[in-house]
């Protein structure tokens, strides 16, 4: 049981961290457009 926990926060640590640098990288999508739409 011990081990499935601490399997199952690792693998949730790791979609954490992954769906973070999709933000970023949605973010910086974003920036570009608008300067883009500025211009």
């Amino acid at each position: 049981m011990e081990k499935s926990n601490t399997d199952l926060f690792q693998l949730m640590t790791k979609m954490y961290s992954e769906l973070q640098e999709m933000n970023k990288r949605l973010n910086n999508v974003e920036a570009i457009s608008s300067k883009n739409s500025l211009l």
